[in-house]
């Protein structure tokens, strides 16, 4: 009988171990994901990874804002069809939301930079991810005033040339 209880035991105990054992590399797991500017949630960019964007591209976003709207967050614009500083349509923004839903949010949000922001940061990455590692302001704007490809869009350049005016500044 107790050579019995002993293996019940033992049995039990190594699956208690594999259970802490799986449940805990789980949780670190998940812990470094969400640290650090590269974290990224559970589907898409996370809100800290978005942020991070929104700083390092601050000279670019602060140059369309000021092409788009002259820095107005009541601004509207197309025939009522885009809103806010950056101009954003529903279209980019639902497309933006659907690439990283941790936005969440209505779409007159676009009128709140903070939440602008993160739309227009959450679309280009979508798009152009790796002109935003490396700033490629081009590109960006191009995409941004063209969609997905506007960069290769030659109605696109003008709207760059004024952009790369003001970031000349």
């Amino acid at each position: 009988m107790r050579n019995m209880f002993d293996k019940i035991f033992s049995l039990l105990f190594t699956v208690l171990v594999l259970i802490i054992l799986t449940f805990g590399f789980a949780c670190c797991h998940g812990v470094a994901q969400a640290q650090g500017p590269t974290a990224k949630a559970e589907k898409g960019p996370s809100l800290i990874l978005l942020d991070h964007y929104r700083r390092t591209l601050r000279p670019f976003l602060d140059a369309v804002a000021e092409v788009e709207s002259g820095h107005d967050d009541k601004a509207t614009g197309d025939d009522g069809k885009a809103i806010g500083r950056y101009q954003i349509w529903s279209i980019y923004w639902d497309d933006a939301k659907a690439f990283a839903p941790a936005i969440k949010g209505e779409y007159s949000d676009c009128r709140n930079k903070e939440y602008a922001e993160r739309i227009v940061v959450a679309y280009l990455l979508r798009y152009a991810k790796n002109a935003v590692e490396v700033r490629d302001y081009q590109t960006l704007a191009r995409i941004h005033n063209g969609g997905p490809k506007g960069a290769r869009k030659p109605a696109t350049l003008k709207y760059w040339e004024k952009v790369e005016k003001i970031l000349a500044k």
